[in-house]
């Protein structure tokens, strides 16, 4: 049949969906921390210093409409929408001046008495702009939008463009920054959930069923990722959604066989538990943190759904190196390839090593992040899926 509809394509398909999912739990987890510490906001208030330069970026969060969102004062808002941004700052330009502030009072009381739609017409805006500082860039680019402009709305647009073009340059430059903080809670999620990379890609090759059904929730997580528009896929609540609805369509198709769920050290009752103990410490401090964390939870119990073979347990490595007893003298006839594997492994610890490089495989490829994975996970299904239909037309040919 060929290497397209062999058992190594589902398991590739079965590895890239196990990153996928673990690179949201990373991401949450990581966004989880950056808000206990409010790395965001410090990293967008620094961006709008950038943009806006510090005298106007200091104004730009003294306004109402942003400290208001301020609920803590070493807690400054980590998101701030376009619509918003046009809002304030087109507020801002306007009342700079005392003396623009008196011409806005004027012009808003005649147009309201002419019945107008807006309170802020152009010609305000060209007052408040002449008002700016000579050698100011951002008053050349001002002036630039408003010549443009033949009304309010059209220079607002100008300036949403602008800061919509500027948070996607910053966003790239955070996630760079973000690459080895990737790695370190990759492989924080490595150790703690003991994912081997070498020992799980064995085992779905080895293990038919448990290959089947990744493959099965691979596809139709795909598809539901197919429906999301670009943006979309960079954004890690949406990637989370469509791995829900891609699992549930996947289990309501499949049986799950639940003796798989002997090889998960921990299960759901008791991920939630533990888990739950935190989020209730969060909520005492920090109820924005909190509701971050709740994600965390379910990303868990999404992994756990899979039945994969993740964990610490006393008689699995590497734990059965050090608490199992050996018995060399112990044969056992008739096991299949996957037991002999699994026996190995766990009974010998000369294979640390292959452990060692199998976790630190798992935290390089979860550094690489959700989108690229899911990215990729199309693409290899799209592969695996012309070889199908070729095949499937050889069969109809003969």
């Amino acid at each position: 049949m060929g290497i397209l509809n062999s058992s190594i394509i589902g398991t590739i398909i079965s590895m890239i969906l196990i990153y996928s999912l673990l690179s949201i739990l990373v991401s949450i987890l990581l966004e989880l921390w950056n808000s206990i510490k409010n790395i965001r906001a410090e990293n967008l208030q620094k961006n709008i210093g950038l943009l806006l330069g510090q005298k106007l970026a200091g104004e730009f969060y003294k306004h109402y409409m942003i400290s208001g969102q301020i609920t803590d004062k070493n807690k400054r808002p980590d998101n701030i929408s376009k619509e918003l941004f046009v809002q304030v700052f087109t507020d801002i330009i306007l009342k700079g001046e005392n003396t623009i502030n008196e011409e806005v009072k004027k012009t808003e009381t005649v147009e309201k008495d002419k019945t107008a739609t807006s309170t802020k017409p152009i010609e305000v805006v060209q007052k408040a702009i002449t008002s700016m500082d000579k050698d100011s860039k951002l008053k050349e680019l001002l002036e630039a939008f408003h010549f443009k402009s033949k009304n309010l709305a059209e220079f607002e647009g100008y300036v949403e463009d602008w800061y919509e073009d500027f948070m996607k340059r910053t966003s790239s430059w955070y996630k760079k920054k973000q690459r080895p903080k990737l790695f370190v809670t990759g492989l924080l999620v490595a150790i703690l959930l003991n994912v081997d990379s070498v020992f799980l890609f064995n085992v779905i090759s080895k293990n038919d069923a448990l290959r089947n059904e990744l493959v099965s929730v691979a596809e139709n997580v795909n598809d539901e990722y197919q429906k999301l528009d670009e943006n979309q896929r960079e954004n890690i609540d949406e990637l989370f959604n469509v791995s829900k609805i891609g699992l549930k369509k996947a289990k309501s198709d499949l049986t799950i066989d639940t003796s798989k769920k002997s090889t998960i050290a921990m299960n759901k009752e008791e991920i939630n538990k533990y888990l739950g103990k935190v989020e209730e410490l969060l909520i005492m401090t920090d109820t924005v943190a909190a509701k971050k964390y709740t994600k965390t939870n379910e990303a868990f119990n999404m992994i756990a759904d899979l039945s994969l073979p993740i964990g610490w347990k006393k008689d699995s490595a590497p734990l059965s190196w050090i608490c199992s007893k050996k018995d060399p003298d112990k044969k056992e006839e008739n096991t299949t390839a996957l037991k002999k594997y699994i026996n190995d492994r766990n009974q010998n610890s000369s294979n640390f090593i292959f452990y060692l490089f199998g976790i630190l495989v798992t935290a390089g490829s979860l550094s690489f992040g959700a989108p690229f994975w899911f990215d990729i996970l199309g693409k290899v299904i799209a592969i695996k899926n012309i070889g199908r239909s070729k095949a499937s037309k050889t069969k109809k040919a003969e």
